[in-house]
C-alpha cells in the first residue's frame, strides 16, 4: 500500500465506515486499480480532490492535487498509472501534513 502513518489509519477506518462488505485487511490483497479508486474516493471525502487527465497534444498524463488550503501540485508522467500513484504519494504526504498530532 501506497498510504503511510495517520492517512494509512484513517483510510483503513473509512473503508471499514463507508464499504462494509470489504473485511479491513483486504486492501492488502485487492488489484492495485481497485485499491486506487477506494484511496482516491478517500481522499475525495477528505476534501483532496486527485484529478488525472491525458495532455491533448503530447503522450503525457498530467496529474492534479487541489485541496486543503488551496495547496496544488501538478506533474506530467508516461502513462496514467504513473500519474495515478505519484498523485497518491503526494496526497498521502498531503494529508499526514495537515493532519500532524500535536
Amino acid at each position: 500500500m501506497k498510504l503511510s502513518g495517520k492517512c494509512k489509519q484513517e483510510f483503513i477506518k473509512w473503508m471499514c465506515e463507508n464499504y462494509p462488505e470489504i473485511r479491513w485487511h483486504e486492501y492488502e490483497t485487492m488489484p492495485e486499480t481497485s485499491l486506487n479508486a477506494l484511496i482516491i474516493d478517500f481522499f475525495d471525502s477528505a476534501g483532496i480532490f486527485i484529478i488525472i487527465q491525458k495532455l491533448v497534444y503530447e503522450p503525457l498524463f498530467d496529474c492534479h492535487i487541489n485541496g486543503l488550503k488551496n495547496q496544488i501540485t501538478s506533474g506530467s508522467f508516461d502513462t496514467r498509472d504513473e500519474a495515478t500513484i505519484e498523485a497518491i504519494l503526494k496526497a498521502n504526504e498531503i494529508f499526514n501534513e495537515n493532519n500532524k498530532e500535536n
